[in-house]
């Protein structure tokens, strides 16, 4: 029996040199680093990684903002596709020619009105107009008469490049933006190519451009995408909002 308490002394002993206590000083220290340790380190983590989530949304909001882009050219490639059809249409351009040597046939205008109604009948466009060299309605819808004069003032150079031409957008009376087209007629005789007027058309932005860019690709309360355009020294936002 003494040897038994004996040996259970000395292991309890062994033990207590094993594990020796700790002293309230020594775990206050610890505790205190701890505390101050976990700042700084927050502080580094967040040094590191908020440059990564930077780069990261810039790079989320460069294709979000190219794919905007590549629709809208896409799609008015389209709507200039659709008047220049018209535009290299033959039988538009004979029976435009007739009307400006002075043919009054109901019929000349009649097939003339008909193509122009194929533009906004079967694209969509708003309005469509045969204008003259000179910028006059010839034959078009009553919307066709408040042309803006800056629409005007491209007609000498869309006539000089040979090329459809987008005018600005403009706002109607209702507050509804819209974008003009503008292609140039040309007759050819022989080795001379004659003017013989403009087609003109007019799309609405609001149905399909203003549409789309409310809508944005990743959950978002923020996230905005804006058309703007120049107007003398001022850039003035053309598109809705979608938090408005």
């Amino acid at each position: 029996y003494d040897w038994a308490w004996h040996i259970e002394a000395l292991y309890s002993a062994l033990a207590s040199l094993a594990n020796p206590p700790i002293s309230s000083r020594r775990l206050g220290l610890a505790i205190l680093c701890l505390t101050l340790l976990t700042p700084v380190l927050g502080t580094a983590f967040v040094s590191l990684r908020i440059p990564q989530i930077e780069r990261e949304v810039f790079s989320n909001l460069e294709t979000i903002t190219r794919l905007n882009v590549d629709l809208i050219e896409n799609w008015l490639d389209e709507r200039r596709s659709d008047i220049k059809v018209l535009a290299d249409n033959s039988v538009f351009v004979e029976a435009v020619s007739k009307l400006r040597q002075g043919n009054r046939d109901p019929r000349l205008t009649d097939t003339i009105s008909r193509l122009l109604r194929s533009l906004y009948d079967t694209h969509g466009h708003e309005m469509a107009a045969l204008l003259s060299p000179e910028g006059r309605v010839l034959i078009g819808n009553d919307h066709t008469l408040l042309l803006p004069d800056r629409l005007i003032a491209l007609l000498p150079q869309a006539a000089a490049m040979r090329q459809v031409m987008l005018g600005e957008v403009t706002l109607t009376n209702d507050g509804e933006a819209h974008m003009y087209i503008i292609a140039p007629l040309f007759q050819n005789t022989g080795e001379n190519s004659v003017l013989l007027g403009f087609v003109m058309n007019c799309v609405s932005l609001e149905s399909f451009i203003f549409k789309h860019l409310k809508n944005w690709p990743t959950p978002s309360p923020s996230g905005e995408t804006l058309l703007v355009q120049r107007e003398k020294n001022d850039i003035v936002v053309i598109n809705t909002l979608r938090q408005q």
